[in-house]
C-alpha cells in the first residue's frame, strides 16, 4: 500500500517531534554520561581557545577562566538550550531536505557560530569594559535566533511540500499584515533592540522599571505573608534572592505584542487602547514570574542547574504568554468598536 504525500509529511512531523523530545530529554536527564560531558569538553575548550586567540585580558586554562592572572570562579557563558538545538537541527534538517552535504556544511557553520558567539559574550561579560561593549554584549543576544530564521528559509526554499504551505499562509498573512511577513518575523528576532537603545540612551528608565516590578512581587509576596527585603536590584527571601536585570523586564516581550499589533491592519485607536491595557498586565506578568523564580530558587537554594532550567523555560512560557494576547487582540478586541470609531 503506498502512502500518500501528506501520510509520509505527517510521519516526518511525528518522528522529527519524537527526536527532538528524547534530544532534549536525553540532555538534561542524563547530565552525568561520559557522552554528555565529552560534547560539553569539546564544546567549551573550543570556546576557550577562541578566548585565548584573541588575546584579551581573559584567559581559559584547565577548564578555568583566568583574568588579570587571577582564578574566577566562574562558568563559560554558554545558553543551556545550545546543545539540545544543535542537536536537533540533524532530524530537521536530514528529513526535510535532501542535500546532505550543504545539510553537514549548515550543522558546521552553525555549530562554529555558537562556539565564537559564547566566547564573544565570555569576554564581553567579565572583563572590564566600558558602556559601548556591553551594548555589543546585548548585540550579541539579540542575533541569537537570526541563524535558525535563516535555516528555516533554507528548509522552505529545499522542499516543495513545505513551500506550498509556506506560500498559503504569506499570501493570508499579506491580506492581514501592513507589510511582508518575512519584515515582521525579522523585527520580531530584533525585539531587544529598544531595550538595548534605552539602555544606552536613558538607563535610569529601566532601573525605574526595575524597581516598580520589584515593589509588585513584594507586595504580592506581602499579601501571603511572606517577608521580602528588596536591595536595589534584587530581591531576597532570607539570604537567598533573584537579581532583575534589565533583559528581564520583558520590554523585548513587549515589542514583540507592539510590532505583531502595528502590523495588522486594524483601526489605530484598537492598537492604542489594548496597549495601554496591556501595560499594567505586562508588569503584573513578570513580577509573578520573578516572585514564582525567587520561591522555586529559595526552595532549591543548593541545586544550581535546576533553577537555571527554571529560568530558561520561564522565558518560553513568558514569551507564549505574550503571544497569547496578541491572539486576544487579533481575535477580539481589534473588531471592538471603541467610542468615537466607525
Amino acid at each position: 500500500m503506498k502512502y500518500s504525500i501528506h501520510h509520509k509529511e505527517f510521519v516526518k512531523l511525528i518522528i522529527l517531534f519524537f527526536s527532538i523530545f528524547l534530544i532534549f530529554y536525553g540532555w538534561y536527564g542524563f547530565q552525568n554520561y561520559e557522552f554528555i560531558a565529552s560534547v560539553s569538553n569539546i564544546f567549551n575548550n573550543s570556546v576557550g581557545s577562541i578566548i585565548n586567540l584573541l588575546g584579551t585580558d581573559l584567559r581559559f586554562q584547565n577548564s578555568t577562566l583566568i583574568l588579570n592572572g587571577l582564578a574566577i570562579d566562574k562558568k563559560l557563558i554558554v545558553s543551556g538550550l545550545t546543545f539540545p538545538i544543535l542537536f536537533s537541527l540533524i532530524p530537521l534538517l536530514y528529513l526535510y531536505v535532501k542535500k546532505y552535504f550543504a545539510n553537514f556544511l549548515i550543522i558546521c557553520l552553525t555549530t562554529i557560530y555558537f562556539i565564537s558567539r559564547a566566547a564573544f559574550i565570555t569576554i564581553l561579560f567579565y572583563s572590564d569594559v566600558n558602556k559601548n561593549l556591553h551594548v555589543l554584549l546585548s548585540l550579541l543576544d539579540t542575533m541569537e535566533f537570526i541563524p535558525f530564521y535563516l535555516i528555516v528559509f533554507y528548509i522552505i526554499k529545499n522542499n516543495s511540500y513545505i513551500e506550498s504551505y509556506y506560500l498559503k499562509l504569506k499570501k493570508r498573512a499579506d491580506a492581514v499584515l501592513q507589510f511582508d511577513i518575512n519584515i515582521v518575523i525579522i523585527l520580531l528576532i530584533l525585539s531587544s533592540l529598544p531595550r538595548i537603545i534605552i539602555t544606552f540612551v536613558y538607563p535610569e528608565v529601566l532601573d525605574a522599571i526595575t524597581v516598580l516590578i520589584l515593589k509588585i512581587s513584594q507586595t504580592t509576596f506581602n499579601l501571603f505573608g511572606i517577608s521580602t527585603i528588596i536591595d536595589f536590584k534584587t530581591i531576597y527571601i532570607a539570604n537567598n534572592g533573584v537579581y532583575l536585570g534589565h533583559g528581564c523586564l520583558g520590554i523585548g516581550l513587549l515589542t514583540m505584542i507592539l510590532i505583531l499589533i502595528s502590523a495588522t491592519k486594524s483601526r489605530i485607536e484598537n492598537k492604542l487602547t489594548f496597549v495601554a491595557l496591556l501595560l499594567p498586565l505586562q508588569l503584573f506578568f513578570i513580577s509573578i514570574r520573578i516572585d514564582l523564580f525567587l520561591i522555586y530558587f529559595y526552595n532549591n537554594w543548593n541545586v544550581y542547574f535546576h533553577p537555571m532550567i527554571m529560568h530558561d523555560y520561564s522565558n518560553l512560557f513568558i514569551y507564549a504568554l505574550g503571544f497569547g494576547m496578541f491572539l486576544l487582540y487579533y481575535f477580539w478586541y481589534q473588531d471592538v468598536k471603541i467610542l468615537g470609531s466607525k
